[in-house]
């Protein structure tokens, strides 16, 4: 009887550990916190049908650094920055961490206030965000809808949520992915956090990014 009541007792300290791991693993993934994913950090957007769509902490040189190698007409579909993350940058997960890490139907509006194209849909792993992706997760003052007359950029309360700053905490420049005023021109954040609807050459000299993905919880 003694060891009967051991066993259950071992068994019930089992499943209440167990239960306070569950929990506290679902929690790290709300909104606004920090995980580690991959060897470094990143910050939760999102929470949806068992994926959190995450973006880096910091603000990094990817790759080429360039939204696209060449200056000319482009859009995120055939970009070099998208063909980088979606490849060697992916690659740089292991086997576990790649599985999940979920491809996703990624919508390229046309530019909000210049109407430049915006290509088209793809199937992305890796992807950088939309200026309207920007808007909704950072704070929306209205003016993405509502464009003050004459504004090239998005300059509002919310500046200060959108810095963003690389592993030396200096604030750093990084790419979306959504088109400029101009087919050569690529929308981006400054260093300031003003978000650049007129953009940025796609062929600027390196510029750092902030990867997103949607992860399977």
């Amino acid at each position: 009887m003694k060891k009967t009541v051991i066993f259950i007792l071992t068994a019930l300290m089992f499943f209440s550990v167990q239960g306070t791991n569950a929990n506290a693993n679902a929690n790290a993934y709300e909104v606004g916190n920090i995980i580690e994913f991959g060897s470094q950090n990143w910050l939760v957007l999102d929470v949806q049908d068992g994926h959190a769509l995450i973006i880096s902490e910091t603000v990094k040189i990817i790759g080429p650094g360039h939204y696209n190698y060449i200056l000319l007409d482009i859009t995120w579909v055939n970009c070099s920055m998208r063909f980088y993350l979606n490849n060697e940058y992916l690659n740089n997960f292991n086997a576990e961490e790649r599985l999940r890490i979920r491809e996703t139907s990624i919508v390229n509006n046309n530019n909000p206030w210049f109407g430049t194209t915006g290509g088209g849909a793809t199937m992305d792993r890796v992807f950088m965000l939309s200026a309207e992706e920007v808007v909704r997760y950072f704070g929306d003052s209205g003016q993405l809808k509502n464009r003050p007359a004459g504004m090239m950029w998005i300059s509002d309360m919310y500046d200060s949520a959108r810095v963003g700053r690389d592993d030396a905490g200096n604030k750093a420049f990084w790419w979306l992915r959504s088109p400029g005023a101009l087919t050569n021109l690529a929308s981006a954040i400054d260093a300031n956090g003003v978000l650049w609807l007129y953009g940025t050459g796609v062929s600027n000299r390196p510029l750092g990014a902030r990867p997103a993905l949607w992860l399977k919880l």
